[in-house]
């Protein structure tokens, strides 16, 4: 049995899910975020916007947890139209670094209309 803890991340008091969900666990060198979704980004209906401002929170996170967008082992794209696959991958081409993490995309319906989501795994 290990004697390890996970480390919970604090999340933003003023967010408006805080106390629902950890943004990011740490469990020995790897972290695990919880899914972001487009609802909060400032254009969520533009599948580009939606992308940029989601990956750019996901590095946020990632960085507050001490890892970076070249640690990220798996990434799974939720989509709510399989039709923006294109411009999601526009978009998500070149974010991770030269070696880019394994991948998994899917059609989904999403929580409050969202048009992507990403989860994410990285190491630190």
């Amino acid at each position: 049995m290990s004697t390890e803890e996970a480390k919970y991340l604090a999340i933003n008091p003023n967010h408006p899910n805080a106390g629902i969900y950890t943004p990011a666990v740490v469990f020995g060198n790897v972290v695990y975020l919880s899914a972001k979704t487009s609802w909060i980004a400032p254009e969520p209906d533009d599948i580009r916007a939606a992308t940029a401002y989601l990956l750019d929170q996901v590095e946020k996170e990632l960085l507050n947890a001490g890892s970076s967008m070249h640690k990220v082992l798996k990434v799974i794209v939720y989509l709510r139209d399989m039709n923006d696959y294109t411009a999601m991958n526009e978009v998500y081409t070149g974010r991770f670094g030269k070696n880019a993490p394994a991948r998994t995309t899917i059609e989904s319906k999403l929580p409050k209309n969202s048009i992507v989501g990403f989860d994410v795994t990285a190491y630190l």
